[in-house]
């Protein structure tokens, strides 16, 4: 199986993260009044969900290129190990770039996907991702939180 994996780059973190972070624990404040806090484990998932401050849930987002929902499916790296080892039931958010949408899933769903080599613009060979198809994703419009 191919081995290649995408190298952390600081900069689209830094343009992505924290925005991407907000709207998804807004939109869960909302849709479930949960709060989400940033994870102590920088290496972990990205949000972990708070109900009368215990622990409840885990959160993992990511912001897509314009266009990422056209297609049958919705690709999620591999190396994305992490959304299957907190310990809490954990969602995957894959979020429009102008952060007005998400579509999220069950991680847990994930792992059942088939693996398949994507060819990207950061990695053009031998990176694996789970070829998720889009009907197990549900929509999240994060802009309209009323």
């Amino acid at each position: 199986m191919a081995k290649s994996l995408k190298k952390f780059d600081q900069l689209l973190h830094d343009v992505y993260d924290g925005p991407a972070r907000k709207a998804v624990a807004g939109w869960v404040k909302m849709k479930w009044g949960l709060i989400a806090k940033d994870n102590p484990n920088k290496f972990g998932v990205d949000l972990i969900c708070f109900r009368s401050d215990s622990p409840v849930g885990a959160l993992e987002v990511e912001v897509r290129q314009e266009g990422f929902d056209q297609y049958g499916s919705i690709h999620v790296a591999h190396r994305k190990a992490k959304l299957f080892q907190e310990g809490l039931p954990t969602l995957f958010f894959a979020l429009a770039q102008d952060l007005s949408y998400a579509y999220w899933v069950k991680a847990d769903l994930i792992k059942d996907c088939p693996l398949i080599e994507v060819k990207n613009f950061y990695v053009p060979k031998g990176e694996l991702f789970y070829d998720c198809p889009i009907s197990i994703f549900k929509r999240a419009e994060l802009t309209d939180l009323f």
